[in-house]
């Protein structure tokens, strides 16, 4: 990976979220202010040509279909009919973000069937190329299965895929008194070896630079949002056991400038309340603008907790709400009742428009324009931040094989940002026998700097060339250094981790860097200071890098525990272990 989590390395394992309201939470997150963002549905279970704009959504219909495709239809006096956008029992939801002129796209679930999404995309308008990112909520087919489709439609485009490690937990509907029903789980090698850039995170992360949040594990503390049904299992350990907290369950945040949280949710297995309010304790933000998604209502199992559910999401005050796909009818119609002025009715095709400050953005009518990724002013991963363009290949550099280049300069940001004060900023290094050389601020800016220009290559496949820095060799800061060590650990401000051999430190192969492109190194790349060993995948380049233990055994970092290769060269694709 190209970023470094704030977090102790077991957070990356699969971890159940604690039902005590005392659980400690992630630090709050830097979630940065759209300017607009629209909510486009490409999958939900109803499809309505008649629903009339309302507020800030907008509809796709009659007019809008009689503009687009034709079908041939022998039937019909005209031969021809309206090729509509259809429904399915699923969910999938385009998020397009506007934050300082740039325009990113994200795409939010998938839908139940192959072909689903895309035909819908198509329908809409929607070029599948333009999807810069993918994020699922949660493991279930019915928010999966649409990728089939779009790795046909798209092919191996490098397009980074942010799931909970949870994700493809096995899992089944075993009622009392009939045959188990196996429910299909995502299959991280199909996905993996159709280009997907797998990134898996429990903790919340940030994506284009740090504009949508997505949550991770959601804190249960509501005494009625209990999750499911007992007959709903997962293959744990080898075994099937009930499964009621579908712990992969996350959802999606963004904050207008102006009118506050947009949070947006696959099922809410997790409890709409509980990820409505989670939400707002991560941000800090109390405004909800709105609320959309599905809110897992649906059934007799569930409708037991409309009432608490429908009382809890107005004390939240929320001025819109979308309920989608397993909200269902009962809990529909209670939010209705019990928010008038909030409750809109969903739809495939509808859009929920928001613009920073000014209100709702104008209805324009007719179709979604169709972005390529060559159409756009910038581009954005996250668990990716500022900047990701998925695709843009040119064939004329030599790049390490499975690479693409990029023009910017991708952030990964795998939970908040440090915030180091070169006040308290020091660089420690420390030898195999304990003994410490130490560096403040001003005595690490006395030493001579250098100025390389260099390739970066990042472990998801962008390449940038020619990168300029201003650091401090560690040539010069281990000149005195007395020690027989082989091997480094490179360790920064919020416990990330990562490990080097010795020699690949030395003899002008790596820098403490503090410049970039002649300004202050943001830390959004690692500010004040990161490593750069630019010979070797990115993530080996600590951001935020505090110290150096130097060792006479390899000891490996944070992403090497979690599987990726202790050593990490680009020119070998030495992605992962065995590699």
């Amino acid at each position: 990976m190209c970023y470094e989590p704030v977090a102790d390395p077991g957070e990356a394992a699969f971890a159940a979220p604690r039902p005590d309201p005392g659980r400690e939470t992630p630090d709050r997150v830097p979630l940065e202010p759209v300017d607009a963002v629209t909510l486009t549905t490409l999958i939900d279970n109803q499809s309505d040509l008649l629903l009339a704009d309302q507020g800030p959504v907008r509809r796709t219909g009659m007019r809008q279909a009689a503009a687009g495709r034709r079908l041939p239809a022998g039937v019909l006096d005209t031969g021809e009919s309206y090729d509509v956008p259809l429904a399915e029992h699923g969910f999938s939801m385009l998020v397009t973000v506007v934050r300082n002129g740039r325009e990113h796209r994200l795409l939010f679930d998938a839908g139940m069937t192959p072909d689903g999404l895309v035909g819908n995309m198509r329908r809409l308008g929607v070029d599948p190329a333009s999807v810069e990112t993918v994020v699922l909520s949660h493991g279930h087919a019915d928010h999966v299965t649409g990728r089939d489709g779009l790795i046909r439609a798209v092919g191996a485009a490098n397009t980074p895929l942010v799931v909970h490690p949870g994700v493809w937990t096995g899992r089944r509907m075993n009622v009392p008194g009939a045959e188990p029903l196996r429910l299909a789980a995502p299959s991280r090698r199909a996905l993996a070896g159709a280009g997907f850039e797998i990134v898996e995170r429990a903790q919340p992360s940030l994506l284009f630079g740090g504009s949508v949040l997505i949550t991770g594990e959601i804190d249960r503390v509501t005494p009625f949002e209990r999750g499911m049904p007992a007959y709903h299992e997962a293959l744990t350990d080898g075994a099937w056991a009930p499964d009621p907290l579908v712990r992969d369950d996350q959802a999606l945040v963004l904050n207008v400038r102006g009118h506050g949280l947009v949070v947006l949710t696959g099922c809410g297995h997790a409890g709409i309340v509980n990820i409505v309010r989670y939400a707002r304790r991560l941000t800090g933000e109390p405004r909800v603008a709105a609320v959309v998604g599905g809110f897992h209502l649906s059934g007799p199992a569930f409708e037991p907790i409309i009432e608490p559910t429908v009382g809890a999401l107005a004390g939240l005050d929320p001025a819109v709400v979308v309920p989608a796909h397993c909200t269902g009818w009962r809990a529909a119609h209670a939010l209705a009742a019990r928010l008038p002025e909030a409750f809109v009715p969903n739809a495939v095709g509808s859009r929920l428009e928001l613009r920073a400050a000014k209100g709702w953005i104008p209805s324009g009518g007719g179709r979604i324009p169709a972005h390529g990724p060559s159409g756009r002013t910038g581009a954005g991963m996250g668990i990716v931040s500022p900047g990701f363009h998925g695709r843009r290949r040119q064939g004329d550099v030599k790049l390490p094989p499975g690479q693409y280049l990029t023009d910017d300069f991708p952030v990964l940001s795998a939970g908040p940002t440090p915030r180091v004060d070169t006040d308290e900023w020091e660089f420690v290094v420390t030898t195999e026998t304990g003994e410490r050389r130490r560096w403040t601020w001003e005595e690490f800016l006395a030493l001579p700097s250098e100025n390389p220009t260099v390739d970066i290559h990042c472990v998801t496949k962008w390449s940038k060339l020619g990168t300029s820095w201003t650091g401090v060799s560690l040539d010069v800061l281990l000149d005195d250094v007395e020690t027989t060590a082989d091997y480094a650990l490179a360790r920064s401000y919020g416990g990330y981790t990562t490990n080097l051999p010795l020699q690949d430190l030395l003899d002008r192969q790596a820098w403490l860097a503090y410049r970039f492109d002649d300004e202050d190194l943001h830390p959004e790349h690692g500010g004040p200071v990161r490593l750069l060993v630019p010979h070797l995948y990115f993530w080996k380049s600590a951001k935020w890098v505090r110290g150096l233990d130097l060792l006479t055994q390899d000891e490996p970092g944070f992403w090497e525990t979690a599987g990726y290769h202790d050593y990490g060269d680009p020119w070998l694709e030495q992605r992962y272990q065995g590699d």
